[in-house]
């Protein structure tokens, strides 16, 4: 059975030569939320003991709350199309990185190729970020146990499309059965690239996005392709 340190081995070799266009096509994925990235974030707050602020609205021009509520309603559509479009950025990002490993020849238009089937990939990742954040409702172990069944969506939309939004997430936690703790290993294990985006604010992430990611694609390709033990 493959460890972690395998599938990053697979992603150095099958990035040989491959690093710029990866690179250039992580960044794009990243910019329209079709791939993650790392950040951290820290937030500092402070308050006067012994008092408080009360903000008073009771007079607030009718005019006022028209042009809040334009700004809300104009927010929410920018919001449904930067997801509807990552939606299908992913998929395209799943089938550039199962390219990568494959030894494909390597396109930035591979991103864009499952735009005619954004329907079909924006009721899979609602439906994705529905199930995870009900069972992150639960408790948070749950919520991570989902977010790991169901991380392998991308791929499956990408290599068969006439799979169903939800039959996609039914068959990523089929395929995630026994493998869960091994994708958590392959994350935690890239911990110093992590680390190192940090300390150079953020920019190690133009050549982690796309190690990591073709780590992924290695690893999706072996519990698709492999009979594995189930182990878990």
């Amino acid at each position: 059975m493959k460890k972690a340190r395998d599938f990053r081995q697979i992603a150095r070799e099958s990035l040989k030569g491959k690093w710029f266009t990866a690179v250039v096509a992580g960044a794009i994925a990243a910019l329209l939320g079709g791939a993650s990235i790392v950040s951290v974030n820290v937030e500092f707050n402070v308050g006067a003991s012994g008092g408080k602020t009360v903000v008073h609205v009771n007079n607030v021009p009718p005019v006022v709350w028209g042009i809040i509520g334009a700004v809300f309603l104009v927010a929410l559509a920018i919001f449904a199309v930067y997801f509807v479009v990552s939606s299908f950025i992913r998929v395209g990002y799943s089938k550039f990185n199962l390219n990568v490993v494959d030894g494909e020849n390597l396109s930035v238009d591979t991103l864009f190729s499952y735009a005619s089937d954004w329907k079909r990939t924006a009721k899979a990742f609602l439906w994705q970020a529905l199930y995870i954040i009900g069972w992150s409702c639960v408790f948070i172990v749950p919520g991570i146990v989902a977010a790991f069944s169901y991380s392998m969506v991308g791929y499956i939309l990408a290599e068969d499309n006439t799979i169903s939004p939800k039959a996609a997430l039914m068959r990523s936690a089929e395929l995630m059965m026994g493998n869960k703790w091994r994708l958590f290993r392959l994350n935690l294990s890239f911990i110093g690239w992590i680390i190192l985006t940090v300390l150079t604010l953020g920019i190690g992430n133009l050549w982690l996005t796309p190690y990591m990611n073709a780590a992924i694609g290695a690893f999706y390709r072996d519990i698709t392709e492999n009979n594995i033990e189930i182990t878990e």
